[in-house]
């Protein structure tokens, strides 16, 4: 299943009760196929979850009822063939939503009545959009990626699909029409002699790719990492009109590589991307904090959490749950040493108070946050009076 932002506005809304409590189930699990371990781990998990609804009064008849989607995915074999490096699952009565999450590193079991979803937050940023070119000679495919996940994106109709098709079998450029997505231009490309050497064959190659990619990429500002043979590269780069091709690519030949490999050796490539970027804007969080536009205090960013009035949360990954009680008629919150009756987990409800304003979470390591010794940071949509 994948993870977006109308799946995750869903989870931020769903509300349990004891009747039907929202269970959130976090176990690590392996890349290298590990199967048995990882089961063996879902299945602890789903028995500590048991263990928790017995005590809250549940039968343990009914408790395994509730959790039969869980115990349905622990007997699936093909299920676990493919894994990242955490399984999340999220029951409610008879729904059940389940993540694989690259980079998350969360053993834990949750039940309330709504959904512990803040290692989720920043999972779905769409500032890490970005897009991936597989080329070769022989094929051409490409994709729209995701920290977790890439979408395949068919270009058939706008790209030639090896170097034959675009130069010809017999070594002349050869002359194809092409349809574009809007259905009505039609385009001629290639018409003559074209007996040249194999670098002007490629550079030929490459400019009706890149001719039918800006159809489609004219108004695209993500970045876009080629993965292809190293040769190749600099010569796609030098007829390239798109403004956002990032240094480094994926060298090596793509064409045998399934899309979930091609993921991850995209992403390790355009990871440094997304970090520089975010180094940058960590770097700014001080100038912002000078003129009241950011802040480290939990009791002022909680409430403008809550309201909306935050574009950037910052939160510390280990940091645990913070009780209390935020007050609307006063825009404050107040804090309490242990969890009450009453009490409100307040730093979720900051997650999904800018999640829901369209603002940008990240739950980073200690060594990543703006301010070092504070459990969460923000900045500002505009400054404090």
């Amino acid at each position: 299943m994948e993870l977006n932002h109308e799946i995750l506005s869903q989870l931020i809304s769903e509300k349990g009760n004891s009747i039907e409590p929202c269970i959130s189930i976090y176990v690590p699990t392996s890349r290298a196929g590990t199967s048995q371990e990882d089961r063996i781990r879902l299945k602890n998990a789903l028995s500590k979850v048991v263990e928790k609804l017995v005590d809250k009064g549940w039968t343990k008849k009914d408790s395994l009822k509730y959790l039969a989607e869980a115990y349905a995915l622990h007997d699936d074999e093909q299920f676990w063939l493919y894994q990242s490096d955490c399984l999340a699952i999220f029951l409610k009565g008879e729904k059940c939503h389940y993540f694989r999450l690259p980079g998350v590193e969360r053993k834990m079991v949750h039940i309330d009545n709504q959904f512990f979803i803040r290692p989720l937050a920043g999972k779905i940023q769409e500032d890490k959009r970005f897009f991936i070119l597989a080329l070769s000679q022989n094929e051409v495919r490409f994709f729209e990626g995701h920290p977790n996940h890439i979408i395949p994106v068919n270009i058939k109709d706008i790209t030639p699909q090896n170097l034959e098709m675009a130069i010809g079998g017999d070594g002349t450029t050869s002359s194809h029409v092409k349809q574009h997505n809007n259905g009505s231009n039609v385009f001629y490309h290639g018409q003559g002699a074209g007996k040249d050497d194999k670098n002007e064959e490629l550079t030929k190659y490459f400019r009706l790719i890149d001719s039918g990619l800006m159809e489609m990429l004219h108004d695209e500002k993500a970045p876009l990492v080629i993965h292809a043979v190293d040769y190749l590269v600099p010569i796609y780069r030098s007829v390239s009109q798109y403004s956002n091709i990032v240094n480094n690519h994926v060298s090596g030949n793509p064409e045998n590589d399934d899309p979930v490999l091609i993921h991850e050796k995209a992403w390790s490539a355009i990871q440094p991307y997304f970090e520089s970027k975010y180094e940058a804007e960590k770097n700014l969080f001080h100038s912002y904090r000078s003129r009241n536009w950011a802040s480290t205090f939990s009791q002022e960013i909680i409430p403008a959490s809550i309201e909306g009035r935050v574009d950037v949360l910052y939160i510390q990954k280990n940091t645990k749950r913070i009780w209390g009680k935020y007050e609307p008629k006063s825009h404050t919150v107040k804090f309490h040493s242990k969890r009450k009756q009453k009490s409100e987990a307040l730093l979720e409800l900051a997650v999904r108070g800018v999640l829901n304003s369209g603002g940008v979470v990240h739950c980073v390591e200690e060594s990543d946050m703006p301010e070092k010794n504070v459990p969460i940071c923000a900045v500002y949509r505009y400054a404090r009076s």
